[in-house]
């Protein structure tokens, strides 16, 4: 690495980490959150439009929206970064009412994270915004 000594000596790292990880660890990345209300009821359809959507990872939950405290919802928020981007298939799978959306989207924002609805050609990534 004679070609750039200083980007080398330069470089500080997380004690054990390699430059690799350093470099996937802060990629921006994509995740699909698809939710059902009930058990009985199938996440597929939803799944199968954040995956042509390209996520990088989904999370599925069988849980009723109108519970604020989410499981996966809660476990996708922690994983989030700015840069990322968050897709759903419909604003309703993401709320349970206005104010919550309003309170998640706001915090996305907030956070420097993208949002994507599919089906209702929402995008926070867009020129237009």
């Amino acid at each position: 690495l004679d070609f750039c000594p200083k980007l080398v000596y330069d470089l500080t790292l997380p004690q054990g980490m390699s430059f690799v990880q350093e470099i996937i660890e802060h990629t921006s990345k994509t995740f699909g959150y698809a939710r059902v209300s009930t058990l009985g009821q199938s996440t597929d359809h939803q799944e199968a439009a954040l995956q042509q959507a390209g996520c990088d990872k989904i999370y599925l939950e069988k849980f009723t929206g109108t519970k604020a405290n989410r499981p996966k919802l809660n476990e996708l928020r922690e994983q989030l970064r700015p840069g990322d981007t968050v897709v759903v298939t419909k604003l309703d799978r993401l709320g349970r009412s206005t104010k919550d959306l309003l309170q998640i989207v706001t915090e996305f924002e907030q956070q420097g994270v993208n949002f994507v609805v599919l089906e209702q050609n929402i995008n926070s990534r867009s020129e237009e915004r």
